[in-house]
């Protein structure tokens, strides 16, 4: 294991979220062929800091809302000078992260898997930079149709990395593109292939593979 990802592994544990996100920089950096268990320290460290700020601003969001439904207007611009704060930082470490799977992470991934695995994240990261309007819709089409693409031709019908695009692809057609019938299309096909061969799929196998199925049939029975 990479030195700078065993020590992204360590701060994620001890909860230092923002270290382990600056190492995973600094392994981009060094250009080296990864180990499955270096890729595997990527995803889960850029994603836990990831998530933390985007639940930070969802929090903000809510209760700024409130406040200014109450005519609180000092607490409103109080708290929309520390969402932008959040918005900034936000951005920068997407744009950070997105750039090194782009210049790095997807130059030599060890298995088509881990290639996938890559291009779902900077689809996924593109598209969080959409929710902040720092992104174009097109450049977020873009990354999906890629890494949809790419799960479609080389993985299972049930395989949780190939639901798992086709369940974030549609939400983005949902959210953010604002085409519902896209998101259905998309969703209803993931859920109807990945169902099917599910069934013939090892008891091991098949837990991983149903938990995605179900959210996106969760969404359907949500958006129809």
């Amino acid at each position: 294991m990479n030195l700078h990802s065993f020590l992204a592994r360590v701060y994620h544990t001890a909860g230092l979220t923002t270290k382990a996100a600056d190492e995973v920089s600094k392994l981009a950096v060094t250009r080296e062929t990864l180990t499955p268990e270096d890729e595997a320290t990527v995803s889960v460290v850029t994603k836990s800091r990831v998530d933390q700020l985007r639940r930070a601003r969802r929090i903000i969001c809510v209760v700024e809302e409130r406040e200014e439904n109450k005519g609180k207007v000092n607490r409103v611009i109080a708290l929309r000078g520390f969402k932008s704060k959040i918005e900034e930082e936000l951005a920068g470490l997407l744009t950070q992260f997105i750039s090194s799977i782009d210049n790095a992470f997807l130059s030599h991934p060890t298995s088509e898997p881990s290639r996938i695995l890559f291009l779902k994240m900077k689809a996924d990261y593109c598209r969080y930079l959409a929710e902040i309007q720092r992104m174009q819709v097109q450049q977020v089409q873009a990354a999906y149709v890629a890494a949809y693409e790419a799960a479609r031709t080389s993985l299972g019908p049930a395989h949780p990395l190939r639901t798992g695009i086709a369940l974030n692809y549609s939400v983005f057609h949902y959210e953010i593109v604002g085409n519902k019938d896209a998101a259905i299309q998309i969703a209803k096909m993931a859920y109807e292939e990945g169902s099917n061969a599910a069934k013939s799929l090892p008891i091991d196998e098949k837990d991983d593979a149903l938990e995605v199925i179900h959210l996106i049939q969760t969404n359907l029975k949500n958006w129809t």
